[in-house]
C-alpha cells in the first residue's frame, strides 16, 4: 500500500456520479490509489461543479459522452444506478477506456452478457467489496493452504427481504434490499466457495426467508435473513466449515480459526492441551491506533477493489477477482433469487 503522491505510475481516471456514495466512500480513497483524476461528469451541473472545485478544480460535464469527447483518459469509475451501468460501461468501453463500476453490475443477467460482448480485452471489474475484504482474503488462503481443508458449508447472517415475482419484476429492478446488499453475503460465498450452480429460497412469514446455493464444487451456502436486527449492531456474520476445521468473521473486522483440536468422547479431559497447534487463532484491526487497518473502506474491501482493478490496468493483467464472470454469477443469483419459492433455480437456465 502507498500515498497517491508516492505513486509514480498514474492511471488517468474520469468519475461518472458524484452523489453521497461516491463522494463518502470512493473520492476519499483516491488518496490512497495509484490515480490522477482527470475530470467528472454528474447530470447535477452544480454539484458536480462543487465537488470539481473541491478536488483540484477539475473540469465537470453533465454527461460522460461530453467528458470522453474532451479530456484524455485511461480508465472511467461509474457510481449511479446500476440501472444505468450497461448503458454506461458500453459507452466507455466504446471510447477505448478500462471500467470500474460500483456493485450491482447490472440488474439482469442479460445486461452482464451485453459488457462482456463488449469488453473486447479491457480492464472491467465490479465493487463487490466483500470479495475483497481483508477477513475474506484470510479465509482463501486458510482453505488454499489446507490448514482449513475443502470448504464444505457456509453459513451466513445477513437481514435480507428477498421480492417474489417473475421476470416483469427482474427487468423492472425495483429497489430492494436483495438488489442493493444480497451481492454482499453471495460475493462472499462465490469468492470463497466457488461458482454456483444453483439457488433455493425458502420463505417464511413478514419476508423471513432462507437462501440456499449449490456451489459446483459441490459445497452449500445458507444465507439466513436476520429480518429485526437493528442496523446499528453488527448483523453480518459468515462460518466457513473445512475439513480441519472452521472460520468465522464477524462484521469484516475480526477473524477466527478454530482449528481441529484431537478429540476422544471416552478419554479427552482437557480442553486446553499442551502447545499452539490447536485452538483458535484470531486476527481484529488495532483500533487504538490511526492505521489504515481500521478504516471501514479497508475492513470491507472498498479500497481492495479499487487497487485490484487500478493494478490489472497498469500491468495489462486480466482480472481474475471481482470480473464480469463473476458478476454474471452475482446477477443470476439475484434473478433466481426472485423466481424461487421453495424450488431449485438453476443458473445455467437464465439469460
Amino acid at each position: 500500500m502507498s500515498y497517491q503522491r508516492a505513486f509514480e505510475d498514474r492511471v488517468r481516471v474520469g468519475i461518472v456520479g458524484v452523489g453521497d456514495h461516491a463522494y463518502r466512500n470512493l473520492l476519499p480513497l483516491l488518496t490512497f490509489l495509484p490515480v490522477d483524476l482527470v475530470a467528472i461528469a454528474d447530470t447535477d451541473a452544480e454539484l458536480g461543479a462543487r465537488t470539481a472545485q473541491q478536488y483540484g478544480r477539475v473540469p465537470h460535464y453533465e454527461t460522460a459522452t461530453t467528458m470522453y469527447e474532451n479530456e484524455e483518459l485511461d480508465a472511467v469509475l461509474i457510481c449511479v444506478s446500476p440501472r444505468l451501468h450497461p448503458q454506461l460501461t458500453l459507452e466507455a468501453l466504446d471510447a477505448g477506456l478500462h471500467v470500474w463500476m460500483e456493485k450491482p453490475a447490472s440488474i439482469t443477467v442479460r445486461g452482464v452478457d451485453d459488457m462482456i460482448r463488449a469488453r473486447a480485452g479491457r480492464v472491467v471489474v465490479v465493487g463487490y467489496k466483500k470479495a475483497f475484504m481483508p477477513a475474506t482474503a484470510k479465509v482463501v488462503e486458510l482453505a488454499e493452504s489446507s490448514a482449513l481443508g475443502d470448504v464444505r458449508s457456509i453459513s451466513a447472517t445477513y437481514p435480507l427481504v428477498i421480492p417474489h415475482g417473475d421476470r416483469a419484476l427482474i427487468e423492472r429492478g425495483e429497489p430492494s434490499m436483495w438488489l442493493a446488499n444480497g451481492c454482499h453475503p453471495t460475493a462472499f460465498a462465490l469468492a470463497v466457495a466457488g461458482a454456483a450452480q444453483s439457488v433455493v429460497v425458502h420463505r417464511g412469514r413478514e419476508g423471513a426467508n432462507v437462501v440456499v446455493i449449490r456451489h459446483t464444487s459441490g459445497a452449500l451456502t445458507s444465507i439466513h435473513s436476520a429480518l429485526g436486527i437493528s442496523p446499528a449492531h453488527p448483523f453480518e456474520r459468515y462460518t466457513v466449515y473445512g475439513m480441519h476445521g472452521a472460520v468465522e468473521v464477524e462484521n469484516g473486522r475480526r477473524v477466527v480459526f478454530w482449528r481441529a483440536t484431537a478429540f476422544n468422547y471416552s478419554t479427552t479431559s482437557n480442553f486446553a492441551p499442551p502447545g499452539l497447534d490447536s485452538a483458535a487463532l484470531v486476527w481484529e484491526p488495532q483500533d487504538s491506533l490511526g492505521t489504515l487497518e481500521t478504516k471501514a473502506e479497508f475492513t470491507q474491501g472498498m479500497h481492495g477493489e479499487l487497487a485490484y482493478f487500478l493494478d490489472c490496468v497498469r500491468t495489462g493483467t486480466e482480472p481474475t477477482m471481482g470480473n464480469l464472470e463473476f458478476a454474471r454469477q452475482l446477477a443470476g443469483i439475484y434473478e433466481a433469487g426472485i423466481l424461487s419459492d421453495g424450488d431449485e433455480v438453476a443458473l445455467e437456465d437464465l439469460n
